[in-house]
């Protein structure tokens, strides 16, 4: 009796032993759990930053591939794009035990469209010179002609497409102004790019507003600024860069609007 006791015991510690052997060796050889593939990310614009925010779970590492040539290991990477247009965002994550997963997903990259401008203060004098200091006549008040052009030597022929030349506006009584799209002859296809620009402020002195000449433009005031990297307040895919320059003798203070499309 002992000994079929004996007998029982062992073979139930045998049993015992196995089992676990079998519990742990089905352990090892299961998968693991597949990712669950998630990201957001910001509205995408020419020469800002976008962030990726991954959202993924179970995952041990990632590649992200851009379809413009861009890759990144981060987890959350940030990524600048140089065009605007369609682009295919690839995000690949994989597990401790080599699973892989992807998720493909389009986005769309903005640029910035002029939709208005508001000079907001300008100097009366430049350098002592007063406005109108020429053909004033009747004219007490500027004569003023707007420029906002990227800055260079020489622009090309596109450059001068997309830039905006405003006025002449005669007689100007007020020391601020502004227009946008929805004023005649307001152009609504100016594209602000992610490079240096200027915006400069000329005084007509010229006898006919009707037949103007190079020799008729006084500049006045004028200042270099990139509208994309200028500080910027959006909402949405709509918002305005807002610029002020003085350097004690001259100041000037303008807001550009814009609207991503």
């Amino acid at each position: 009796m002992q000994l079929f006791e004996f007998m029982i015991k062992s073979m139930r510690s045998i049993w015992m032993v196995v089992l676990v052997m079998v519990v742990f060796a089905c352990k090892e050889d299961d998968p693991l759990p597949l990712p669950t593939l998630d990201f957001t990310n910001e509205t995408a614009e020419v020469g800002r930053p976008v962030m990726f925010d991954n959202l993924t779970t179970n995952a041990d590492r990632y590649e992200w591939k851009f379809s413009d040539g861009q890759t990144s290991e981060s987890i959350s990477p940030s990524i600048t794009f140089k065009k605007p247009g369609a682009v295919e965002v690839v995000l690949k994550a994989f597990t401790k035990d080599g699973q892989i997963d992807s998720l493909v997903r389009n986005i769309t990259v903005k640029q910035r469209y002029l939709t208005a401008y508001a000079i907001n203060i300008y100097p009366l004098k430049d350098d002592g010179a007063d406005w109108d200091a020429g053909e004033a006549g009747d004219n007490i008040y500027p004569d003023i002609f707007l420029q906002l052009l990227v800055d260079k030597d020489n622009p090309s022929d596109d450059e001068f497409e997309n830039a905006l030349f405003e006025g002449i506006f005669n007689n100007v009584k007020n020391t601020s102004f502004s227009r946008g799209v929805g004023d005649q002859g307001f152009p609504d296809n100016v594209i602000l790019t992610d490079e240096s620009w200027g915006l400069a402020l000329f005084d007509f002195d010229g006898a006919d507003i009707s037949n103007p000449k190079g020799s008729d433009f006084y500049f006045m005031a004028g200042v270099t600024f990139n509208p994309v990297q200028a500080p910027t307040f959006k909402v949405d895919d709509e918002g305005f860069i807002s610029i002020f320059f003085s350097d004690g003798i001259t100041t000037l203070d303008f807001d550009l609007y814009f609207e991503l499309k």
